[in-house]
């Protein structure tokens, strides 16, 4: 994510800015969020949003699409529905549904359901992303300090790992006076492209819910 200067010095909250970059360092992808003013100074990472996601040529090639719910819940216990889950809908091309993200119930650790699919056929869940019991970046900038914060990716259909989500340490500065975080994500090779740019579009989603806040507000 791009570092907002005005942002950091302000704290008036503006549109997200990604870069996407291959593990050569390259820049493949640009994401740009499109949001109301208000919502985003009023409801902060609980806002809707969509997502863009264009190539180094300025064409789209996936939108993400989140709604604003007054009664979702990042608690693991009570994400049993739809009303109280986050969730995202993945559109590639713009306007083709492909794939959802959302929280789900679990007893105790961050977990999120990738699905391919669409609302008409129905979503199939191929893969769990599942992370730390408890997660704010408070908490992250106290107790793991130049540490990585990590998701697992597992398959649905055999439980093993394939992968992982990774938000990466950044600096304490980068830290603790923005909500500008790097993170990096890794899974097979010979994966679905559909259910590689769901993944993709996962780590949107769970910047927003647990490292959208700076620091010193939840302080």
């Amino acid at each position: 994510q791009k570092v907002e200067i005005l942002e950091a010095f302000t704290g008036w909250e503006g549109n997200n800015k990604y870069e996407i970059k291959n593990r050569r360092n390259q820049v493949c992808f640009y994401a740009f969020e499109k949001s109301g003013c208000c919502a985003r100074q009023c409801c902060d990472e609980g806002r809707g949003f969509e997502m863009k996601m264009v190539d180094n040529y300025q064409r789209e090639v996936m939108r993400v699409q989140r709604d604003c719910k007054c009664c979702a819940t990042d608690c693991c216990w009570l994400a049993c529905c739809s009303c109280t889950q986050h969730d995202m809908l993945i559109e590639s091309p713009p306007g083709t549904v492909i794939g959802k993200v959302n929280n789900k119930c679990s007893c105790w650790r961050k977990t999120f359901s990738v699905s391919l699919g669409d609302e008409q056929s129905g979503f199939h869940e191929f893969a769990e992303l599942v992370g730390p019991c408890i997660m704010t970046r408070t908490l992250c900038c106290m107790c793991c300090c130049g540490c990585d914060i990590t998701f697992t990716l597992h398959s649905s259909e055999t439980g093993e790992k394939i992968g992982e989500l990774k938000k990466e340490y950044s600096g304490l500065g980068k830290e603790v006076f923005t909500d500008a975080d790097n993170f990096s994500i890794s899974f097979p090779q010979d994966l679905d492209v559909r259910a590689k740019a769901v993944l993709m579009a996962s780590t949107f989603l769970i910047d927003f819910m647990f490292f959208e806040q700076k620091s010193e507000d939840e302080n």
